[in-house]
């Protein structure tokens, strides 16, 4: 009897239909749509190096701020312009960030706790600003902008670069004594900020990606999907980009 179970087991093994591929992006917007309610779902790690010496990682913790809209292709919209907007996963930040001086290659991971699912995104970095070349990017930069917070918005026009030394503490200890609402968690005065047009140092920040890895540790599901763009001469002068999905081992 022990013996016709595990026979029965190994043809089970053998015989089992491996889950369907989903496409990394399907499967991204699902988890989220279902983890709308928890906190902090938005917030993310990214990973990139220093470009100058030792090639050092850095990483630091950014507000995903949803997938970028592809614009309508258009006169003023050529194919290599809505082709970036393909996927890419949106953020924004300061201009005097150390960041943006690093590596445009990247790496963001995503955990996800109450599905226990992870996501790491590989792509490579685009900083779009006031004079970027592409008027699509430009929009964006702006509708970002205005979906910010109060409080966010007010921490771009500060004259201090992230980093930059303020002064002593007791300097700080006087500032907000003589300024209370700028107690943590006190936004009045940011409020009386008009939105207006971004400033110079705000940038909006997009994420090409390349590759997702996936892993689901309630039944130690992976799946690597990585884009492939094929030669433009094989389809008529247009690059056909598509992503190519594999269920590999965790």
């Amino acid at each position: 009897q022990v013996a016709r179970r595990l026979a029965t087991a190994r043809l089970a093994m053998t015989t089992t239909t491996p889950p369907p591929l989903t496409p990394w992006r399907a499967r991204l917007d699902a988890t989220l749509e279902k983890s709308r309610s928890v906190r902090g779902v938005t917030f993310v790690q990214l990973a990139t190096c220093e470009r100058d010496g030792a090639p050092r990682p850095r990483v630091r913790t950014v507000v995903f701020r949803g997938f970028a809209t592809p614009p309508a292709r258009g006169d003023h919209v050529d194919d290599a312009d809505a082709y970036a907007f393909e996927d890419a996963l949106t953020f924004c930040t300061d201009a005097r960030s150390r960041k943006v001086a690093e590596s445009l290659e990247c790496e963001v991971c995503w955990w996800i706790s109450h599905t226990s699912e992870q996501y790491r995104i590989a792509g490579e970095l685009r900083y779009v600003g006031p004079a970027d070349a592409s008027a699509a990017r430009r929009a964006l930069r702006d509708a970002q902008w205005a979906a910010l917070s109060d409080r966010a918005r007010a921490a771009f026009r500060s004259p201090h670069a992230p980093r930059e030394p303020v002064g002593p503490v007791e300097d700080d200890v006087k500032t907000l004594a003589e300024h209370p609402a700028l107690v943590a968690g006190d936004d009045t005065a940011a409020r009386f900020i008009p939105v207006g047009d971004p400033p110079d140092v705000f940038l909006l920040v997009m994420i090409e990606p390349s590759q997702c890895d996936y892993l689901r540790l309630t039944d130690n599901y992976r799946q690597i999907d990585t884009l492939v763009v094929d030669d433009a001469a094989e389809h008529g002068g247009a690059r056909r980009r598509r992503w190519v999905s594999e269920h590999v081992h965790p």
